[in-house]
């Protein structure tokens, strides 16, 4: 008896721990940004007058100021375009892909893998002379389609892989048999194995877009029209010409980082389940 009670105790005591420690992470993650909100909300006297102490009243005119002056808007609209292009793409072309060089017979094989998963291993400032000589001859350049292409090309290798991985505990015969009745291969992609994937799809979807969303330095390569800026080039430039007026700056990067937190807080379940459907299936 005496035994059981000191084993619960010692249960007990690792639970607190443990919750205790994720309790100081979960601080400490959420401490900054916190303070970023805190000081959009002050006016710029009352953060001289005291960094951490109450405002006198709550400047909600910074939101609109930092708006007009940043041109936020036009930033959100070429953000979501680049964004949602480029997510699709990176998923559409990333399973085809995952499905090509797993389910079917396809002669280099091991090249392809190679060609696909290299970007993961070479940064985009590698390339970035040859990359942007090749689109300004192809006048991609000051075009947010450059901007979608690279950012297909740059962020479908970790699609790949996560897709291959998943594809690879797939058994042959779901496949065979829809072969044997005469089904092709993109019907069976589409069909039969693309339900089976929702929630690894519905989680790269989700990474992938943040990725794009928050992706500085290849818009920064190939854009330099104002109008075409996506939002991360937007609050760059703005705290280029505010950064003495850190209410202001602080306000640029909630309008940036809302979105993402927004995504997250509605979509979480999903990205659990399609890491432990991973973790499972892998």
């Amino acid at each position: 008896m005496l035994a059981m009670d000191k084993q619960k105790t010692i249960e007990n005591a690792a639970k607190v721990v443990k919750y205790l420690i994720m309790l100081i992470l979960a601080i400490i993650t959420i401490f900054p940004f916190v303070v970023i909100i805190w000081v959009s909300l002050k006016s710029e006297s009352d953060l001289q007058v005291s960094p951490w102490g109450f405002p006198k009243s709550v400047a909600f005119s910074n939101y609109y100021l930092a708006a007009k002056e940043g041109q936020f808007v036009t930033g959100y609209i070429n953000s979501i375009i680049v964004t949602v292009t480029a997510t699709l793409g990176q998923i559409i072309f990333g399973v085809m892909a995952s499905y090509s060089l797993v389910k079917m017979k396809v002669k280099g094989k091991k090249f392809f893998e190679i060609f696909f998963i290299a970007p993961m291993v070479f940064p985009i400032q590698v390339v970035m002379i040859p990359l942007f000589m090749i689109f300004r001859y192809m006048h991609l350049v000051n075009s947010l389609i450059g901007v979608i292409i690279v950012s297909v090309s740059l962020g479908i290798a970790l699609d790949i892989f996560i897709f291959s991985s998943f594809l690879s505990s797939i058994p042959l015969e779901i496949s065979e048999s829809a072969f044997v009745e005469g089904a092709a291969h993109i019907r069976v992609l589409f069909q039969i194995i693309m339900p089976m994937m929702k929630p690894v799809v519905t989680t790269a979807v989700i990474t992938s877009g943040v990725g794009v969303w928050n992706d500085f330095f290849g818009p920064l390569l190939l854009l330099s029209k104002k109008n075409l800026f996506t939002l991360p080039l937007r609050l760059f430039t703005f705290q280029s010409e505010f950064f003495s007026r850190w209410t202001l700056v602080c306000t640029g990067i909630v309008y940036l980082v809302i979105p993402i937190i927004i995504v997250y807080m509605f979509l979480q379940k999903y990205i659990v389940a399609g890491a432990i459907s991973g973790a499972v299936k892998g």
